[in-house]
């Protein structure tokens, strides 16, 4: 089987879509994961020895993409608690952000789930858009910011605290015109949209390349945030 970055005909580690650090909250004292269902958290629970993998990558590839796009997001998002830019308020910027290795460790993540044969992930499907995201992730070319764009959302609890420790399957949306793949996992909810052809909502909302990111608090099971964004596309 070839490698579905380099396309070369190698061995094929089990790689995961979402990283592995992404699930560090899910695991009980036994290093089991609970995996929640994207409802009902109390009623589909099971328990898993890792995060969801499949076989994607070759080694050379699998260390490309976590030295490159992975261990920055780790070191800035999570080890850097980039969510504190939230507590007390609703609404945030987060800032000084490596807008190239953060964009593409969002995108390598889509690109993983396209190719996944994952249920999970079974929503994902990137069709013409498959090619010049792969480009972007071994040219580590981010492109400008409304290529691919990337919304956020911090998920909270009923407390009003962040909700770090879940993880949900992908799911395919349409905001008005606007295909989008909404990811659940680091405390937020991600939205990686297909056009490049920004809505003034998605604009102001979207990773910027000076580094910032507009973040704001949303309850989880309430995703009006997003219907109304879809209104206004």
């Amino acid at each position: 089987m070839n490698c579905i970055l380099c396309q070369l005909p190698k061995p094929l580690r089990k790689s995961h879509i979402i990283p592995e650090f992404a699930y560090r909250g899910l695991y009980d004292e036994k290093h089991r994961m609970v995996s929640f269902g994207p409802l009902s958290p109390e009623k589909h629970s099971s328990r898993l020895q890792k995060g969801l993998r499949d076989r994607l990558l070759c080694d050379g590839c699998e260390g490309f993409i976590n030295d490159n796009f992975e261990k920055p997001f780790l070191s800035y998002f999570i080890d850097g608690n980039a969510l504190d830019a939230l507590k007390g308020k609703r609404v945030a910027t987060l800032t000084r952000i490596n807008y190239s290795a953060f964009k593409l460790f969002h995108l390598s993540v889509l690109f993983r789930a396209h190719h996944a044969m994952i249920p999970n992930f079974g929503e994902v499907y990137l069709g013409a858009s498959e090619s010049p995201i792969r480009e972007m992730l071994l040219n580590k070319n981010a492109g400008k910011d409304w290529e691919f764009p990337i919304v956020c959302s911090a998920i909270t609890q009923p407390d009003g605290e962040i909700w770090k420790d879940i993880i949900a399957p992908a799911h395919s949306v349409v905001l008005g015109s606007q295909q989008a793949f909404l990811f659940t996992f680091a405390g937020c909810q991600w939205l990686y949209f297909l056009s490049s052809v920004l809505t003034p909502e998605i604009d102001k909302r979207c990773l910027k390349e000076s580094g910032e990111l507009p973040i704001a608090k949303s309850d989880w099971l309430a995703m009006s945030h997003y219907q109304s964004m879809a209104g206004s596309v």
